[in-house]
């Protein structure tokens, strides 16, 4: 039995589960959003008609909306020489310094409603984001980061996500792990690290191991 230490090694072993494909869904179902409206399609099929929005409510869970998507060139903060400028036409990312040109902007708003009855710790680490084709990436700017969501109550994340033009896919998969980012995940985390094993963790925390707390969303980037 392998050690739940890989967790702290990297989140995204957890998460990538649900990003390695857009049909590999558990009990929520898949939405897609394109030009702007919400459309759903079981996960036996491709077939995106009915429009409407998910809702968990009956699972005392989370709801997960994608209300709006907008590309649009990235903006830099320096110039050819490295040098902090206002709208410059480089920025660095994972510290290289690239052109603007050569990337967009993905920018996400996502509507979140607590259907529990007590306060739910969400956090960025819950979403996971990848190119129809597998590629990662990475949230690269939270511009609406609140994690405490009360009972019942709805908020709005907003983050952005940069992508190489260079990278032609069209689709943009989105996964949300909807679980609690609180105490009882520091808990697990703390056992993981001191080597209790994965079946344990399993029997003690078992809705961190549920696939049914993937939600996995398309954005169409076309």
């Amino acid at each position: 039995m392998k050690k739940l230490a890989v967790i702290l090694a990297s989140l995204t072993i957890l998460l990538s589960g649900c990003t390695s494909s857009s049909s590999s869904t558990t009990a929520a179902e898949n939405t897609v959003v394109e030009s702007g409206k919400e459309v759903t399609a079981s996960p036996e099929s491709e077939t995106f008609s009915e429009v409407k929005s998910i809702d968990k409510a009956s699972e005392g869970l989370t709801s997960i909306k994608i209300t709006d998507t907008v590309i649009s060139e990235a903006i830099g903060d320096k110039n050819a020489n490295d040098e902090k400028v206002e709208d410059g036409d480089y920025f660095t990312i994972k510290g290289e310094l690239v052109k603007c040109s050569d990337y967009e902007n993905i920018h996400v708003v996502a509507e979140l409603t607590n259907h529990r009855a007590v306060p739910l710790k969400t956090s960025t680490m819950a979403w996971s984001i990848a190119l129809g084709d597998g590629t990662r990436l990475d949230i690269v700017d939270t511009l609406e980061s609140r994690e405490e969501i009360e009972a019942g109550e709805t908020i709005v994340m907003a983050f952005d996500i940069l992508k190489e033009k260079a990278l032609k896919e069209d689709k943009l998969i989105l996964s949300y792990w909807d679980v609690d980012f609180g105490n009882t995940f520091g808990e697990l985390i703390t056992k993981a690290s001191n080597g209790v094993s994965q079946e344990e963790c399993e029997k003690e925390y078992p809705e961190y191991f549920d696939e049914s707390r993937h939600y996995i969303f398309e954005v169409s980037l076309k």
